[in-house]
């Protein structure tokens, strides 16, 4: 299924969330969007590169990071985030996933913004 801001909100919405302010969470739904980040990333970074996602979510980005990078280890400081992440992902050997702040390698993060 794509993702959408209805896909998006149903997970939220099964899983008893809401996103916090405190943490700046923006769900990036837009495939769009998704696709031109990881072409990016692609461009700037080599395939063998180690990336750092801050601040995983819901995993959508994630996972298409984890497609096209071998060694993807993903930051949550929300616990609740971090138990959808951990159960959606826990099978995949290109994604670790980490709930204390200390990177090591090279970072990726979404600047804040929304899509309507």
């Amino acid at each position: 299924m794509k993702n959408d801001q209805k896909k998006c909100q149903a997970e939220l919405d099964k899983n008893g969330l809401i996103p916090r302010k405190y943490y700046g969470q923006v769900f990036t739904t837009d495939p769009l969007v998704i696709k031109k980040f990881i072409q990016t990333v692609k461009y700037v970074y080599q395939e063998n590169s180690k990336v750092v996602e801050v601040g995983g979510g819901l995993g959508y980005l994630t996972e298409d990071l984890a497609n096209s990078f071998d060694d993807v280890e993903v930051i949550e400081y929300d616990a609740e985030l971090f138990n959808v992440l951990n159960t959606k992902f826990a099978q995949n050997p290109n994604i670790r996933l980490n709930d204390t702040p200390r990177p090591k390698g090279r970072g990726i993060r979404r600047l804040g913004y929304r899509i309507k």
